[in-house]
């Protein structure tokens, strides 16, 4: 029979096998108690206590980074868009998000080319094309 602790549990047996699940464990209950935190919450939490809040300007996701400079490039304002027609917005933001040319992107818009080229990549063509037809017809 192996050697147990002084007390002969099973935690004493097995310890150096239950020590790595027990930490991995506080971790995992760590993580979700920081995901269950959402930002009205934090908000709250700060206002309690009196810290003050930076203000900051509104986050620019990465996986949607290119929309903004694409939208420039095609002479259509993003704020305006983000304001008048926020519906669109996020689909447009949905699709970039979930956009596979990412890099073909990048380098169309750092050569300057992308507002004659994104109809054969991006998949906001579409969307993008009905924008700039809305913005030529409200001019």
């Amino acid at each position: 029979m192996p050697a147990s602790d002084d007390t002969g549990t099973l935690a004493g047996l097995y310890g150096w096998m239950l020590a790595p699940l027990t930490e991995w464990t506080r971790l995992i209950a760590a993580a979700q108690e920081i995901r269950n935190v959402d930002d009205e919450w934090m908000r709250t939490m700060l206002e309690d206590r009196a810290v003050a809040l930076p203000a900051s300007p509104p986050v620019m996701n990465a996986s949607f980074a290119n929309l903004a400079p694409m939208l420039k490039a095609l002479d259509l304002d993003p704020e305006t868009i983000r304001t008048d027609a926020p519906a669109k917005m996020f689909k447009l933001e949905q699709a970039c998000s979930a956009c596979t040319k990412r890099s073909h992107c990048d380098r169309e818009l750092t050569a300057g080319m992308a507002a004659i080229t994104y109809l054969d990549f991006c998949p906001n063509a579409a969307r993008l094309e009905d924008l700039v037809r809305e913005a030529k017809a409200a001019a």
